[in-house]
């Protein structure tokens, strides 16, 4: 028997997941989808434009930029380094789905990618 949960509780579980989990749980959520018409597109394109503009937490984003300014002025300690090889991969990781998830929207709209990324209007280091 399948259990039953109302949107606040899915919402709520959701807003616990890891940026991996949360990314595995949009691909599988897009995967279910049957056609629904207009309005199931609807939903997909605006799952697909979620997951494109998840980025890092204004935290990480700003102890990123510390990381990226300490390594230019060659004062990175070992453990700052490992943090910011860490974030490199998260943010890499991140460009890499931004892209994929890109191109399916691309695909269900019927429009090149290249169209999409300038209707989206994303800055150039974003893609």
């Amino acid at each position: 028997m399948i259990a039953t949960a109302s949107v606040e509780e899915v919402a709520d579980a959701v807003s616990h997941l890891s940026l991996a989990d949360l990314d595995r749980l949009s691909t599988a959520v897009l995967e279910r989808m049957p056609n629904r018409g207009k309005a199931g597109l609807h939903f997909q394109e605006s799952l697909l434009l979620q997951a494109i503009h998840e980025t890092l937490t204004d935290a990480q984003q700003e102890h990123y930029a510390q990381l990226i300014a300490r390594r230019r002025a060659e004062s990175l300690t070992e453990t700052e380094h490992a943090e910011l090889l860490e974030l490199t991969t998260v943010v890499e990781s991140l460009d890499a789905r931004r892209l994929e998830l890109m191109a399916r929207l691309a695909a269900l709209r019927q429009m090149p990618l290249t169209r999409l990324i300038a209707d989206l209007n994303l800055p150039q280091q974003t893609v």
